[in-house]
């Protein structure tokens, strides 16, 4: 619509909120396993965790997204306990 190109940066997770309630975390990860969402290490700990999505025209999305995997994978390099990597 504006002419900027959308995606999400392949496994990436940014942490959110805790669930409010016991309720709230059996429907949330009802929805994901319904979705084939692997929550294991992710959502299992109680927490909202969102992908991340990057917009950019479309000239330079594509070198905006190769940036961001590599900073991915430079990030999961120097740490492996990283809490913002799906594996």
């Amino acid at each position: 619509r504006h002419g900027y190109e959308v995606g999400p940066v392949p496994e990436v997770r940014l942490p959110q909120r805790r669930f409010a309630d016991a309720k709230e975390r059996r429907e949330v990860l009802s929805v994901l396993h319904e979705r084939g969402i692997d929550t294991a290490g992710w959502e299992d700990r109680g927490k909202h965790f969102a992908d991340l999505y990057i917009a950019a025209a479309p000239a330079q999305f594509s070198d905006l997204m190769e940036r961001m995997i590599a900073a991915r994978i430079e990030s999961e390099q120097e740490s492996s306990s990283s809490g913002y990597i799906r594996r």
